[in-house]
């Protein structure tokens, strides 16, 4: 789950040398990105007594042909 509460399908990856794992959630019908959440392992082993470290979610997404342009409006997905 997400941020913003959105279940998905997530995939994970397992960091065992900084004790971490972050999981990227995608939507479960169109894959699109949805957000992530990152744990930190206490014993030094991921997935073993881990703290949820960071959590978020894409509310808006756009798309520009340039650096420091910003989406029109009516073309924002989200």
């Amino acid at each position: 789950m997400d941020a913003a509460g959105r279940h998905g399908v997530g995939i994970t990856l397992k960091r065992s040398a900084y004790a971490s794992r972050v999981v990227w959630i995608f939507d479960r019908d169109t894959l699109a990105y949805l957000g992530s959440r990152s744990y930190l392992a206490e014993d030094g082993e991921p997935g073993h007594d881990e703290a949820l470290a960071g959590i978020d979610a894409v509310m808006k997404l756009g798309v520009v042909d340039r650096v420091g342009a910003k989406p029109d409006k009516t073309q924002a997905a989200g």
